[in-house]
């Protein structure tokens, strides 16, 4: 028997049993054949590169004719609802900073293993389906373990940069679609239509690298680690949030420069970004029974 979790435009999902182990079942709809099967090769790819056994969901098994795959079940669910999972399970106020700081931590991580910053010969991957904002590109990922450790989940539209596909630069690009994007969506600047005096005409978009993932990565910092340090009442100013705030502007310059070379790896943020949290962690575990984030 099986229970279903979730459809969407490339499969449906359902849990099901195997072995006496839970898992999930991803069958292929109809009009995305080509789509689905985009998904189970990055997969494997990913699933090969160092680093990636953690940071990706393993693919346990998958079939050609009918179309489907398994992977492991989830029960925390997708890292867009991490509040949910912290508020169900009740966690103290330092606890629920350390979840939401090891979650921000392991989406970097996956963006080092999907960038083909763990492998010499690996092409870049890009994650295409995040234009609604850091909920949607969360969407992607799952918890998986309570302590908010994240796996990228959802790779269907997380296609390989490609020599067939240059950016201005002559570099190996990809486009994320052939259509124009909306003012309001969350995409970097290089993937937007150029010239405001001509039509839209697909043939006439450049490709574009990895380093659009770099431009979205502060907005998704805050949506993951934010709430822990502005939305509680009664959490008096401190210098650590204020330090840890001017960091993440710098970072943010970085990540949002114009010209996409200027923009810093995933590693570069990585590193930049586990010196920004050390602080907390140290306060967050210094009094785990009655936490305040102030000023020594």
């Amino acid at each position: 028997a099986t229970a279903p979790i979730a459809a969407g435009g490339v499969k449906r999902m359902e849990r099901a049993v195997m072995r006496g182990f839970n898992v999930t079942l991803s069958t292929a709809l109809t009009p995305a054949l080509s789509d689905f099967g985009d998904g189970v090769r990055a997969l494997l790819d990913l699933n090969a590169r160092p680093g990636g056994e953690t940071v990706v969901v393993p693919l346990l098994g998958h079939c050609d004719n009918p179309q489907i795959m398994l992977t492991p079940f989830y029960s925390l669910g997708s890292a867009d609802r991490l509040g949910g999972v912290i508020s169900t399970a009740g966690y103290s106020q330092s606890d629920a900073l350390l979840v939401r700081l090891t979650a921000a931590e392991s989406y970097l991580d996956s963006l080092v293993v999907l960038h083909g910053h763990t492998a010499m010969d690996a092409r870049p991957r890009v994650l295409c389906d995040a234009r609604e904002g850091p909920g949607k590109l969360l969407s992607q990922f799952l918890v998986a373990s309570p302590d908010g450790r994240l796996v990228l989940n959802d790779v269907d539209a997380a296609p390989a940069t490609d020599t067939a596909c240059r950016t201005p630069t002559g570099d190996p690009g990809v486009k994320c679609g052939h259509r124009q994007f909306s003012p309001a969506d969350f995409v970097a600047p290089e993937m937007r239509w150029p010239h405001a005096d001509k039509p839209f005409v697909d043939a006439g978009m450049h490709c574009y690298t990895e380093k659009i993932d770099i431009w979205r990565i502060p907005e998704t910092l805050e949506y993951l680690v934010g709430p822990a340090l502005r939305h509680h009442v009664g959490l008096p100013p401190s210098a650590a949030i204020a330090v840890y705030d001017r960091r993440l502007d710098a970072l943010k310059q970085s990540c949002k420069a114009r010209n996409p070379t200027l923009r810093p790896t995933a590693v570069d943020v990585r590193r930049r970004f586990r010196a920004m949290i050390s602080p907390l962690r140290v306060l967050a575990h210094a009094d785990d029974q009655d936490f305040h984030l102030q000023a020594e």
